[in-house]
């Protein structure tokens, strides 16, 4: 096995088929999260350790006795109704279309579809890796000449090292396929 099957492995699925319909597809669904926070975790963390913190809290300091377990009980209530609620809620529907064809790129954010034809003097796809509320994040970017940043097209929250090379690799085809210029420091730049 040589490291580059290695790495090829350890890539997120979705941004495979990301690369792979990049070059080929006339049109590109983007998420705008490559790689949001499961439910479960998100029920975990928002919900589940508080919740577990509050009965600790309450079994340390009530008195024993009915109040203490009528405490634990109501809160073991709230910390399933709260785990059931976020479990239950969909996916964000929220990223952009790329219409390769027509030159546009079609963003869709809470719901709503907004159109962006592209000027192929002023536009040009960057791409760029920064810190974002303390996490590592990469992003694939619309970017104007003159007004900067128009719209990230997609995230990726704490990728690898050969993520970030899918996502130069892809933001690259994006441009060409468009007729854009690529704009943003080099990849070699970028992984120093």
């Amino acid at each position: 096995m040589t490291i580059r099957s290695a790495l090829d492995r350890r890539r997120s699925p979705l941004l495979e088929e990301i690369r792979l319909a990049a070059s080929q597809a006339p049109r590109l669904w983007m998420p705008a999260m490559l790689h949001p926070p499961g439910p479960l975790r998100q029920a975990i963390m928002g919900v589940a350790l508080p919740g577990l913190m509050l009965g600790g809290m309450a079994f340390a300091l009530l008195p024993d006795g009915r109040l203490h377990w009528i405490v634990i009980l109501g809160l073991a209530g709230l910390i399933t109704a709260g785990m059931v609620a976020v479990l239950r809620r969909r996916p964000s529907a929220d990223g952009c279309e790329i219409h390769f064809t027509d030159g546009r790129i079609d963003l869709h954010e809470s719901g709503r579809r907004v159109r962006v034809p592209l000027d192929k003097q002023a536009h040009s796809i960057g791409f760029g890796v920064d810190v974002l509320n303390s996490e590592f994040v990469a992003c694939i970017d619309l970017r104007h000449a003159r007004r900067g940043t128009v719209a990230t097209l997609t995230t990726l929250t704490t990728p690898k090292r050969s993520e970030i090379a899918v996502m130069d690799h892809v933001a690259g085809v994006l441009a060409e396929r468009l007729g854009l210029r690529r704009s943003g420091l080099p990849l070699a730049v970028i992984l120093r």
